[in-house]
């Protein structure tokens, strides 16, 4: 399973996303849809919205909403 371990994060970006968690706390219980999901919001810290959503269109639809509602500018 491709993981935000795979993608040479920077300390900032790997704070942002699962704090101080060691590989293998974080590793341990992640399933596909959530490793999807953080991927999603590691690509979206990048600003490489193309990228971000090739992970978002692999979520389900519920989390997929969700995602995107958050990301999403209030009207």
């Amino acid at each position: 399973m491709e993981t935000i371990l795979d993608h040479n994060m920077t300390e900032e970006e790997r704070h942002k996303i699962i704090g101080w968690f060691s590989d293998e706390d974080f590793l341990y219980g992640l399933d596909e849809n959530s490793s999807n999901h953080l991927l999603a919001k590691l690509y979206l810290l990048r600003n490489d919205e193309k990228k971000m959503m090739e992970y978002v269109n692999k979520l389900p639809v519920r989390m997929k909403y969700e995602f995107l509602t958050i990301i999403s500018p209030l009207d």
